[in-house]
């Protein structure tokens, strides 16, 4: 699908019920603990894609529109970390996060967050997997290029069976939100 006035290709919005589409991803093999400034000089950029990372798998994946930015950096990442022991509780196998930006960005983020074992953040460095399942969102007008929209999402087996989006705040993709939806299945 193609934008009538741009020619540049236009994709749906990814669905409950569909197959995350199979994306290369980006992370940055490093000690945990080893980024302590900003200049990150340790570790080598790894990539793997969706079906390597999510394959087999219950995940909680969730996408911000950018690593140290302030809502993504005071509220969303430390709250999965946060929740990491009572979503693993209900049955998730990995949380995971995605944002366009690159793997040594994400990985000092996730140093000064503390985040290794908790969540795996992962670089879509290209923007790749936010337009593939059509949460893409153009910042351009910010001087932030195009990026991924907030987002949650519930995966088994690459199969999405919860998606929250939510583009000016956070509320319906938080952990939080997320917990409430793997309670209510409980019951």
């Amino acid at each position: 699908m193609t934008s009538a006035s741009s020619g540049t290709p236009k994709f749906s919005t990814i669905a409950v019920g569909q197959k995350l589409p199979d994306v290369k991803l980006f992370w940055l093999d490093e000690a945990p603990g080893s980024i302590d400034s900003p200049v990150c000089r340790k570790g080598d950029i790894k990539s793997l894609t969706t079906s390597e990372a999510f394959k087999g798998k219950r995940v909680a994946l969730f996408g911000v529109p950018g690593a140290l930015t302030p809502t993504c950096s005071e509220r969303h990442l430390p709250e999965f970390i946060n929740s990491h022991d009572e979503l693993r509780k209900h049955g998730v196998d990995l949380v995971a996060c995605v944002a366009v930006n690159d793997p040594f960005v994400m990985a000092y983020w996730g140093s000064l967050n503390k985040a290794h074992g908790k969540v795996l953040l992962l670089s879509d460095g290209n923007g790749d997997l936010a337009k593939a399942t059509g949460l893409s969102v153009d910042l351009t007008a910010k001087g932030l290029g195009h990026r991924c929209k907030r987002f949650s999402m519930l995966l088994d087996d690459l199969t999405v069976t919860h998606l929250f989006v939510d583009p000016t705040a956070y509320s319906t993709t938080s952990a939080a939100n997320l917990l409430s939806v793997l309670q209510a299945a409980k019951k």
